[in-house]
């Protein structure tokens, strides 16, 4: 990812096309890829014209709309990019079971990814015994995941109602980690993967 200070390119707003003066293809790809951050719109960010930055322009004008509906941001992902849906459904994440069928749609290691990001977000929200109860009989097939998942997050101080996982419940109750017990507590935060 590119993360550079442009102030210094001096960046025009509100014109047509802030970066045109630009004749170094590089230096215009950087104005590009830092204008896409404050664009409007997709279409005002022109990402096209970063050339082999046009994927870091994508991702900057997405990480920066996330107040957008989730359509509109899954829109700007060319077809068949898993790389540009993933970032959208972990930049612009929905409500655990509506989730999961997003993540179910991206190909190959991509689905299992989407899945324990989702359930980390969930867990590391510390849902309530009363909202695990009502959610986590949805996951269906990803329940062992997210078996796995709140495991990770008691070790992290996250009280797990193990309850919520059926027949489960036993396998949940030997598996539950003492607070402090796992290493990547850092991560356990409903924002994951963003910063906090």
């Amino acid at each position: 990812m590119i993360l550079l200070p442009l102030a210094w390119l001096g960046c025009e707003t509100g014109s047509a096309d802030p970066c045109a003066r630009y004749a170094d293809e590089e230096v215009r790809a950087y104005c590009v890829v830092a204008h896409g951050r404050t664009a409007r719109t997709y279409a005002d960010a022109r990402c096209e014209s970063a050339g082999p930055w046009a994927e870091e322009c994508r991702q900057q004008w997405v990480m920066s709309h996330t107040e957008l509906p989730l359509p509109e941001l899954l829109a700007v992902c060319p077809p068949g990019d898993a790389d540009c849906r993933m970032l959208v459904l972990d930049w612009r994440p929905e409500p655990l079971l509506t989730q999961l069928p997003l993540c179910e749609q991206l190909p190959g290691t991509y689905a299992p990814a989407c899945v324990t990001h989702a359930l980390v977000r969930y867990w590391g929200a510390s849902p309530t015994p009363e909202d695990q109860r009502a959610t986590i009989p949805g996951v269906g097939r990803w329940q062992a995941s997210a078996l796995q998942v709140a495991r990770d997050a008691s070790g992290c101080g996250v009280a797990v109602d193990c309850a919520a996982f059926g027949a489960a419940e036993a396998t949940c109750r030997a598996e539950l980690r003492p607070p402090g017990s796992h290493e990547e507590c850092d991560g356990f935060h409903d924002r994951y993967p963003r910063p906090r």
